[in-house]
């Protein structure tokens, strides 16, 4: 795994992947959740609970400049003139890390702190996919997902020996969008470290034309129908179509 100046260097030359991203999360999560329990110990629970919402809202901040420039780079690679979306803060996400403080005081408890900061680390970029992917195949691109799980991480009460069967059943090649998100694809567990990729390009739209014959519709034409046919949205409307289907939060460890 490449270290985080190595990854940030990536994405200043244009040339950061997915992968990178995933890889960018994780290291930053657990680097966010080690400078957290240090102040906890220095500065005590009511200062740390402060920082931790400082400091995951400036971790969402990072991951989602580098998540950003990813899938704008991928839109560009596919032809089409979208940019990326990026999901709001999970300010209740963040908030049920910092009410884990109290354990993490122990010190056997402070590994298992690390892992709650990565998990929200690595949501902020599952959420991200999610969103782009949905509207992507909104619009009528062709969105294909795939999971490879690494081998590593372990749900909660599996043996290493037996791999974690949770990944594995959730584990897909080029899944076209609807099939991955009802299998699961973009839920994690804690320690999770499965990579999670996307692929788009400009899918094929046709419309009867007035000879009865069929015509290819370009997607430029698709997104202008959209925006011309839309109503004005609501704050209400625009938060139940982007979230309405989201299922990438974490899975707490039982």
């Amino acid at each position: 795994m490449t270290d985080l100046g190595a990854l940030r260097e990536k994405l200043e030359k244009g040339t950061a992947t997915q992968a990178d991203l995933q890889n960018f999360a994780s290291l930053l999560g657990r680097e966010a959740g080690r400078e957290i329990v240090e102040i906890l110990e220095v500065n005590g629970i009511e200062a740390a609970s402060e920082y931790t919402l400082t400091r995951l809202r400036e971790v969402y901040g990072e991951i989602t400049d580098f998540a950003n420039s990813v899938q704008n780079q991928i839109y560009a690679d596919a032809g089409v003139g979208l940019r990326a979306i990026a999901p709001e803060f999970d300010k209740q996400g963040a908030q049920a890390v910092a009410s884990h403080l109290t354990q993490a005081q122990t010190e056997d408890a402070s590994p298992m702190f690390e892992k709650r900061t990565e998990t929200f680390s690595q949501n902020v970029v599952d959420r991200h996919m999610r969103t782009n992917a949905e509207a992507a195949s909104s619009v009528g691109m062709e969105v294909r997902v795939s999971r490879e799980y690494d081998g590593r991480g372990l749900r909660h009460g599996t043996k290493h020996a037996e791999g974690c069967a949770w990944c594995l059943s959730r584990e897909c090649n080029n899944l076209p969008y609807d099939e991955a998100y009802a299998l699961g694809v973009f839920q994690r567990h804690e320690g999770c470290h499965c990579i999670i990729t996307n692929t788009n390009k400009k899918g094929r739209t046709t419309r009867q034309n007035a000879s009865g014959g069929w015509t290819e519709v370009s997607q430029d034409d698709i997104i202008r129908r959209k925006e011309d046919n839309a109503e004005p949205p609501t704050k209400e409307s625009k938060e139940i179509s982007r979230f309405a289907k989201y299922i990438g939060m974490p899975i707490t460890a039982t």
